[in-house]
């Protein structure tokens, strides 16, 4: 009689356990931006896509703040990359040129953006202090 309680009882246990559902972890792209790069009228950075799934239409930005920044666009350059596959990265660069750190001019902070329709924004910042970088374009 005892057997047949602790059987039953497991039973009631075991069963409801084969029949909930398993949670699973969807794929999703995971955007990082690294090697964020200061060369002589240029800075550059890396979007990196460390996640399990391709990321679509990520939208970059660089952003200058402070200083006096000459660039046709102002201070901020964008793009747009249609797709960034999982496990992958890609370079992003822009000309700038302008006046840091020198006579009371501010340094310049750069903010370097991405995000793509899967995920939230994520960014970086660096300065730039140099007094003078070059005009290309």
């Amino acid at each position: 009689m005892r057997k047949k309680i602790v059987i039953i009882a497991c039973l009631l246990f075991a069963i409801p356990m084969l029949v909930l559902p398993v949670s699973t972890v969807s794929a999703q792209p995971i955007l990082q931006i690294s090697n964020v790069a200061k060369q002589i009228g240029s800075i550059s950075a890396r979007i990196q896509n460390v996640g399990t799934a391709d990321a679509t239409n990520v939208q970059w930005s660089f952003t200058f703040v402070g200083g006096i920044i000459f660039r046709p666009t102002g201070g901020q350059m964008t793009g747009t990359l249609a797709s960034l596959p999982a496990a992958t990265d890609a370079n992003i660069k822009t000309p700038v040129c302008g006046l840091a750190g020198v006579l009371g001019i501010p340094q310049v902070t750069i903010t370097i953006s991405a995000s793509c329709s899967q995920v939230p924004s994520v960014s970086v910042n660096a300065l730039w202090h140099h007094i003078l970088f070059p005009l290309i374009w």
